[in-house]
């Protein structure tokens, strides 16, 4: 197998911690600098990765390499404690969890190449756990935000207001997908106006109930398109509004909104306090 690049192959360089990933370093045997050399050859060869992705992997296993070299180990043979030692050690100097894992990833790949290979007869990473990462709480808007909002959207003139007054009434009474909503058809409004017939994800159906603001809007949007099968409609009332004519000709008029997805997260945040026209909160389905 041809060699990687002079440049990818040694290079020296200190992350913001202060971790050394010399590519100089004195490994504690040939065998385990050789067997690092294959493996980023395999990867640049058999899956043909990035040069970036390269250099990464060069600093992941040569870091990994420096530290068993320092406890009498060969990075090609270090077993399931030096793994778990070496993690806990990333860990005390304040080595974020998603990066964690990223190390961690580099070094399942290169322990099972080294199984795939016959180098070892075992993959000790199986039995490590990945480093738990923080899931972030979803983005929403506040009430006042909402309210703001919806101030606006009413003030648009013509179509476009009743168009963003009913989808941001809908968006904040019952807490659909911007895409289930979109995808609306006029029948899906029950007789009496109080309710939706939603089809969300894998055609699951279900039935949301709609404030009065969002029915009185959700009236005044059919009034502008008589003739459309869609409640949102496009601008051929043929076809339904997409996605990207919602972001592009509502959103833009709210800068504080660009993403469209907080508003779907709005209802869940205050309806259980607030409740609907009707005090009946919204079963809400979050992506």
């Amino acid at each position: 197998m041809n060699a990687l690049k002079p440049s990818i192959r040694r290079q020296n360089s200190n992350d913001s911690r202060g971790h050394s990933f010399s590519g100089s370093i004195d490994f504690q045997t040939q065998s385990a600098a050789r067997h690092i050399e294959s493996f980023l050859e395999m990867l640049a060869a058999e899956r043909g990765a990035a040069r970036n992705t390269l250099l990464a992997y060069r600093r992941d296993l040569d870091d990994f390499a420096s530290f068993c070299a320092g406890r009498g180990y060969a990075a090609c043979a270090a077993d399931r404690e030096i793994l778990s030692a070496y993690l806990n050690c990333l860990a005390a100097q304040g080595l974020a969890a998603s990066s964690a894992a990223r190390r961690l990833s580099c070094l399942r790949q290169f322990h099972r190449f080294l199984l795939r290979d016959g180098v070892r007869a075992d993959d000790p990473t199986d039995l490590l756990d990945s480093p738990r990462l923080e899931k972030p709480l979803p983005k929403y808007l506040t009430e006042a935000e909402v309210t703001a909002l919806l101030e606006a959207a009413s003030n648009l003139p013509g179509r476009r207001g009743k168009l963003a007054s009913a989808a941001l009434e809908i968006l904040y009474s019952t807490g659909l997908r911007v895409s289930e909503m979109l995808g609306l058809r006029r029948t899906a409004l029950a007789a009496a106006g109080d309710m939706l017939f939603v089809r969300g994800k894998g055609g699951r159906e279900r039935i949301v109930p709609l404030s009065d603001a969002a029915r009185a809007a959700a009236a005044a949007l059919c009034a502008e398109s008589p003739e459309s099968v869609w409640l949102f409609a496009g601008r051929n009332p043929r076809h339904a509004l997409t996605r990207q004519g919602f972001d592009t000709s509502q959103l833009t008029t709210f800068p504080s909104t660009r993403k469209s997805f907080m508003l779907e997260n709005v209802a869940a945040m205050l309806l259980p306090d607030f409740g609907s026209a009707t005090k009946t909160p919204p079963a809400c389905h979050w992506a």
